[in-house]
């Protein structure tokens, strides 16, 4: 069925159809925002490889003690 008609084809949505609705719009939300949680973190990590591989360059390897 298409969001935004209900079977009846008046346009209205039914108690039904809208709960469905609600369902899938809160379902997306959360979705969309753990999406940009995981963006985040993986900006984050590319970030920090980067900063790494540029004190590798300069400094070199660290030496163990």
């Amino acid at each position: 069925m298409l969001i935004g008609v209900s079977s009846y084809g008046t346009g209205r949505l039914s108690a039904n159809e809208r709960r469905e609705l609600q369902r899938t719009k809160k379902q997306k939300r959360q979705i969309e925002k753990a999406l940009k949680r995981k963006e985040k973190a993986l900006a984050e990590t590319a970030a920090l490889l980067v900063l790494s591989k540029k004190c590798h360059a300069i400094w070199g390897e660290a030496e163990e003690e």
